[in-house]
């Protein structure tokens, strides 16, 4: 009578499916059909999420490996998505996760990946550093605002007392940072220059 029979992948020796025996020309052995080549009369194991049943011919048994193929993993030198798709260089068979992936996403561009804790690690001091920079960048654009209003509508003495205003309180956030403060005062003093001689021009 029939009998089951359990196709595997040629290449990959991946579980497929399942089919029937069929009978020879007499009509009382069971045989492989014609078009499965690679087949097999042991039964693979129940199927579990995560994992594939794979032909081992040498010991002619099923092992359960690992089956990551079409999940999204992160590049550990920067965070980088990619697919994982069986067959392509970065997943040549199935198996773990390659080592220079994790399925941890990277939470920001400040993290980067610690093989030790096996995780993303925080760099606080330059998240930080980034965020002084922007609140700078922010100061100035506001500065400069302020600035180009007071020389479009302002008097000549008005333009004076803003100017020595910003430069007084510079000086007042020296006791934190003389740098910054003297980066600050270099820069109204350029950004005045530059609408003076735009304000010439008009």
């Amino acid at each position: 009578m029939p009998q089951t029979v359990y196709i595997f992948d040629p290449e990959t020796l991946a579980y497929l499916r399942s089919d029937q025996t069929v009978l020879d020309a007499k009509g009382n052995e069971p045989v492989f059909p014609p078009h499965h080549r690679s087949k097999t009369y042991v039964a693979p194991p129940a199927a579990q999420a995560g994992m594939k049943p794979i032909w081992d011919k040498n010991t002619q048994s099923w092992n359960e490996v690992e089956d990551h193929s079409g999940e999204t993993v992160y590049t550990k030198d920067g965070g980088s998505p990619v697919v994982l798709k069986l067959g392509k260089r970065v997943y040549e068979q199935y198996g773990p996760i390659p080592d220079r992936f994790t399925d941890k996403p990277r939470p920001s561009e400040y993290h980067s990946w610690d093989d030790q804790a096996n995780d993303w690690i925080e760099d606080t001091a330059a998240k930080d550093a980034a965020a002084a920079a922007a609140l700078r960048e922010a100061n100035l654009k506001t500065d400069a605002l302020e600035l180009r209003t007071i020389l479009k509508d302002g008097s000549p003495g008005e333009i004076a007392a803003y100017v020595r205003g910003k430069i007084d309180a510079d000086a007042v956030g020296s006791i934190a940072s003389a740098k910054d403060c003297l980066k600050r005062i270099e820069t109204s003093i350029v950004i005045l220059f530059k609408f003076l001689a735009v304000v010439a021009k008009e």
